[in-house]
């Protein structure tokens, strides 16, 4: 379950379609933690996550529930994560300011886990892209 994590750089966000919920994390070192900090880098066309020997534990500070129409801000270095309901269309435009990072991200995975994961990400299926900016289309002129 690699969803808790964190970016180096400021995110914006407007939800355009559906809905979110954001939960903000506290995430501190402990040894007796069941977490583990992973280093996340982008290498080609996968992401790359690669084990620390941060131990930690995390705790939820905040959830809130976004709905369309809503835009927010995220501060660098915020663990959080984000969680969209499955038989929702939620489409978000995000961007993210700031200067490039030098350093890793970083995910919480379970404390036992291997030692690197390699994600493939999707490419760019023109008529999957196609069909998702119809649907888009269509929820906006609602």
């Amino acid at each position: 379950d690699w969803r808790i994590h964190f970016h180096r750089w400021a995110l914006h966000s407007l939800i355009l379609a559906g809905a979110l919920t954001n939960t903000v994390f506290d995430v501190v070192d402990d040894d007796q933690g069941q977490g583990r900090l992973y280093g996340a880098r982008l290498q080609g066309p996968a992401s790359l996550l690669h084990a620390t020997q941060h131990r930690v534990s995390c705790k939820p500070v905040s959830q809130i529930r976004y709905e369309i129409g809503h835009h927010d801000s995220m501060p660098p270095n915020q663990y959080h994560s984000t969680e969209v309901d499955e038989d929702t269309f939620t489409a978000t435009l995000a961007l993210f300011s700031g200067e490039p990072p030098t350093q890793p991200s970083y995910v919480v995975g379970e404390w036992g886990m291997e030692d690197t994961y390699a994600f493939e990400r999707m490419p760019h299926d023109v008529s999957r892209v196609t069909s998702l900016i119809q649907e888009l289309r269509k929820k906006l002129q609602k």
